[in-house]
């Protein structure tokens, strides 16, 4: 046990040095499994369990939410929120297709400031990863173009 305490220590010591910024890791960038991570997942979502409805929409990720319903006497009860999902046509031009797809009012903000399913698609795939749906769509448009 005394030697998974020195240990742990030893890696967040390591991981300090790898991302201090002054360039005395002692091992190169692509080597260091912190360094990596942090450049990978920077400004991004943790990757963790995705709801099954996601997976079949675009959700823009929108989640399940989670916290107590507070009533007047204070007591306290669970409660969920779900994401406000609705049922959308969108015409993609490059496949000559009218997609019907489950959105969450989020992705609608978001496919009206890109101008269209078909752009949101191309131009930032980042906020459509988490949907098989989207992902098999995206790839569909760029075989056709």
């Amino acid at each position: 046990e005394r030697f998974a305490v020195v240990r742990q220590h030893d890696e967040r010591e390591e991981w300090r040095r790898c991302n201090s910024g002054a360039g005395d890791c002692e091992r190169a960038m692509s080597a260091c499994p912190w360094a990596l991570a942090n450049l990978v997942t920077r400004g991004y979502r943790q990757g963790g369990p995705v709801q099954n409805a996601a997976k079949r929409g675009i959700y823009c990720g929108r989640e399940i939410g989670f916290g107590n319903k507070v009533s007047h006497s204070k007591r306290r009860t669970r409660r969920t929120w779900r994401p406000n999902a609705q049922w959308k046509h969108y015409w993609i031009d490059s496949i000559q297709e009218n997609i019907r797809v489950k959105v969450t009012t989020h992705a609608m903000r978001n496919i009206k400031k890109y101008g269209g399913l078909e752009q949101l698609l191309l131009q930032n795939p980042r906020l459509v990863r988490d949907s098989e749906f989207a992902l098999n769509l995206r790839q569909r448009i760029v075989d056709a173009r």
